[in-house]
Formats: structure tokens, C-alpha cells, sequence
């Protein structure tokens, strides 16, 4: 279902990481990593990692945002 999903989405697949890498803020470290990690192979800079983490700021909590932070700063990605 993901591999369809990802295949009928219109969105280059370095937005359609970066989506997925909010989605799963703070939410599910092993998912998290391997969606940063895929958004930086399909062309996705630092600086769109760390805007796209600091967008869940304002919509999910300080916690999250955090989270997402520290995990992307133990990736070697911040």
C-alpha cells in the first residue's frame, strides 16, 4: 500500500519524504530516521529538513518538536 501510495502521488518523492517525515514527528523514531535519511537521498537539503521539522512547532507541541530535533541531530542531518 505505501509503495502505491508513493508511486500515484504527484509530488516529487523529496516532498513526498518531508511530508512524511513531519507526519511522523516525534511520533515513531524508527520511521522518523528512515524517512530523514530518504528525504536527504532524494534531494532534500539540511536547511528543508530543519524547516520542515520546525513547522511542527506551531501545529503539534514543544515535545514533538524536540523529539524530532534530537533525533535528527543523532542521524548526523543537524
Amino acid at each position: 500500500m505505501v509503495r502505491e501510495t508513493l508511486e500515484e502521488s504527484k509530488l516529487e518523492r523529496k516532498i513526498q519524504e518531508l511530508v512524511i517525515v513531519a507526519l511522523l514527528a516525534g511520533k515513531f523514531e524508527g520511521g522518523f530516521k528512515f524517512h530523514l535519511k530518504e528525504a536527504i537521498r532524494h534531494g532534500a537539503t539540511r536547511e528543508e529538513v530543519a524547516g520542515t521539522i520546525l513547522l511542527t512547532l506551531p501545529y503539534c507541541d514543544v515535545v514533538t518538536f524536540l523529539k524530532s530535533l534530537a533525533w535528527a541531530k543523532e542521524e548526523g542531518i543537524l
